[in-house]
């Protein structure tokens, strides 16, 4: 119980109490004067609300935690008070109070703290007001915080989601600059062994072996291994070095023996080899491009259907078809729908 009438006075003087009339001196008297040194504990998360404090000098700080990470909520100064919300309440407390500076601290317990709100009116309202606004923005503070544990998640999807496209492309780029300059020197070594109307016939046969891969259709891994073993035997049996390797871009291309045969049997047979390699390049030359040009999409799609997400760029109220924001959404969370069957029946 507080005697020291200069004590007294120095609490009276806070904030809290200013409006404490004379006659309502043992709101005052009831307390405790404490000194906390810096690191201690006043109050542990989860742990039963034994008293209410006032803070005379020092500083204390308020946390609270996340999952694994813990959040520093406010920082508690002179003239500020707290631990009324777990008394009101009858909660234990959903913060963690620890001391960062020597701190003097005025302290009323339970009982004391509620004959305080039944006898002094003044003080009682500004308890109450301050933790009505305590109470508004911890709930804001943990609505926001969800969200951005929910933007977090979907960042972390959508990283995810950019960086497939984004490496096949890395990938293609890189394999591109190999085929181009294979294909310059291929170039280099025909020109000095094609005549005119090989030239003609070898790009024509070009033009029709792209055609055959864009509609060529997937074969099962079985059947496409049999198709290169027998390609490639035939490709040994016509002198080219490592036909294995041209047998399965060939083979890809829905090409066969009998095709590349009629392509090269009316070129000179030194230049039979040359022309196939210049062929298989073509082949992956249109193959990588295909592949930048569907990875790249790939990222520009992700990329508009983020901005068109977060609304980026427009304006608060605007008309807006609703479809498009529902495939957005999902083009957003297409990390995960891995193994589900999306049905849309969408009503115009």
């Amino acid at each position: 119980m507080i005697a020291d009438a200069e004590l007294i006075e120095r609490i009276r003087q806070t904030p809290l109490f200013a409006g404490l009339k004379d006659e309502d001196l043992d709101c005052i008297r009831k307390g405790e004067v404490i000194e906390v040194s810096p690191g201690a504990t006043l109050a542990q998360e989860n742990a039963p609300a034994e008293f209410f404090f006032l803070n005379l000098e020092g500083e204390v700080r308020i946390s609270r935690r996340y999952d694994t990470q813990e959040v520093l909520l406010a920082v508690n100064e002179p003239g500020m008070f707290l631990g009324e919300i777990p008394l009101l309440l009858d909660a234990p407390w959903a913060a963690t109070v620890r001391v960062s500076k020597p701190t003097r601290l005025f302290r009323l317990d339970q009982e004391g703290f509620w004959r305080v709100l039944s006898t002094c009116p003044s003080v009682a309202k500004e308890i109450f007001r301050t933790a009505a606004n305590r109470l508004r923005n911890l709930e804001g503070y943990s609505h926001q915080r969800q969200k951005l544990v929910s933007l977090g998640t979907m960042a972390a999807g959508l990283a995810h989601e950019l960086n497939n496209p984004a490496a096949a492309a890395r990938r293609a780029a890189a394999q591109l600059q190999q085929t181009v300059e294979g294909v310059q020197g291929l170039i280099c070594q025909l020109g000095k062994l094609l005549t005119p109307e090989d030239w003609e016939r070898l790009l024509a046969a070009e033009r029709e072996a792209t055609r055959r891969s864009n509609e060529a259709a997937p074969a099962d891994s079985l059947t496409r291994s049999d198709r290169e073993e027998a390609l490639a035997q035939w490709l040994e049996q016509q002198g080219i070095p490592e036909g294995w390797r041209l047998a399965s871009s060939f083979v890809s291309a829905g090409l066969d023996s009998n095709w590349l045969a009629a392509v090269v049997g009316k070129l000179a047979t030194n230049a039979r080899a040359a022309a196939l390699n210049w062929l298989d390049a073509r082949l992956n030359l249109h193959s990588l491009l295909k592949l930048v040009e569907q990875s790249t999409g790939r990222v520009a799609e992700l990329v508009t259907a983020i901005k068109s997400y977060t609304r980026m760029d427009q304006s608060p109220m605007q008309e807006i078809d609703v479809h498009e924001g529902l495939e957005s959404t999902l083009t957003m969370l297409g990390h995960k729908l891995k193994n589900v069957t999306l049905v849309r029946a969408f009503d115009r």
